[in-house]
């Protein structure tokens, strides 16, 4: 399974109301970018935040496309191996046999027992 790693871009800001109840950002606080992620785009307009971040998705869709490549000619030098488990001893399957001859013959034996049964009265 290939992952890639996980990537954040973070702004924290100081929202101020004014006196007729709108929302300013008064102080940016902190301002950091991912690796792949740039800092989201903010947007406050009528009292409603709004932030988009954008990432490069080219750039994980090759990352992820050489990675599996890599692994999947890892795979054709390893040879896979069978093991069986749980499987019917001798004695087991001799038991399935006579259960399935008894299904067989119980049902044939008593059908014929009651049609006996009814042409002798």
């Amino acid at each position: 399974m290939v992952m890639v790693q996980q990537d954040r871009a973070l702004i924290q800001a100081l929202l101020e109301c004014d006196s007729i109840g709108q929302v300013h950002i008064k102080n940016l606080l902190d301002y950091q970018t991912g690796d792949r992620l740039k800092p989201p785009q903010i947007n406050v307009d009528n009292n409603v935040l709004t932030a988009i971040s954008y990432a490069d998705s080219m750039h994980i869709y090759l990352t992820l496309k050489d990675r599996y490549r890599e692994k999947q000619t890892d795979n054709k030098e390893k040879t896979t191996k069978y093991i069986y488990v749980n499987y019917l001893t001798r004695w087991q399957k001799v038991r399935l046999w006579i259960a399935n001859l008894l299904m067989i013959i119980l049902p044939v034996t008593s059908i014929l027992y009651l049609k006996f049964k009814i042409f002798q009265k």
